[in-house]
C-alpha cells in the first residue's frame, strides 16, 4: 500500500492505461465532463494516506458492524452475479446475501445478472423496484 501511495504521489499511476477505467466509466451513465472528473479525483486521491487508513481497519470495522447484529429495518438488497469483484463464486455470494436477508422481518432481495457494481449496470431497474419497495412499506 505505502508503495502504491509514493507511485500515485509521484504520478506514476497515470502511466497505466485504464487503471481509472473502472465500471463506472466503461458502463455508468457520466457525461464525458463527469469521466474527467472523475478520472482526476481517482488519480489525485489514489493510495492517499487516508484509504490507506481506511484499508487497514476494514476488518476491525466489519467486525463492530457484525458484532451489533442484523438491523430489523426494511430492507432490500440487490445481489449481483458475483463477478468483478466479489472474490466469490455466484452461488456462494447469492447465499450470503439471502441469508442475510432472511433475518430481517421486511427484508426482500432481487437477483440481478451483472458484476459487483450493479448501480453501474442495472441502475433503471434499481429505482423502479427501490421506489415499489418503499412504496409498500407500511
Amino acid at each position: 500500500m505505502k508503495i502504491t501511495s509514493l507511485a500515485a504521489g509521484i504520478g506514476v499511476t497515470r502511466l497505466i492505461p485504464g487503471i481509472a477505467e473502472s465500471d463506472a466509466i466503461r458502463h455508468g451513465t457520466l457525461s464525458d465532463r463527469e469521466k474527467e472528473i472523475y478520472k482526476a479525483v481517482f488519480y489525485s486521491r489514489t493510495a492517499t494516506k487516508t484509504m490507506i487508513n481506511e484499508a487497514e481497519t476494514v476488518k476491525k470495522n466489519a467486525e463492530k458492524v457484525d458484532g451489533m447484529g442484523v438491523p430489523q429495518l426494511p430492507m432490500l438488497l440487490f445481489i449481483s452475479n458475483a463477478s468483478g469483484g466479489t472474490g466469490f463464486d455466484e452461488e456462494t455470494w447469492q447465499k450470503i446475501a439471502k441469508e442475510y436477508v432472511s433475518q430481517v422481518k421486511g427484508g426482500k432481495y432481487i437477483e440481478l445478472d451483472c458484476p459487483h457494481y450493479v448501480h453501474d449496470y442495472e441502475y433503471k431497474k434499481i429505482r423502479e423496484e427501490t421506489v415499489k419497495f418503499l412504496t409498500d412499506i407500511k
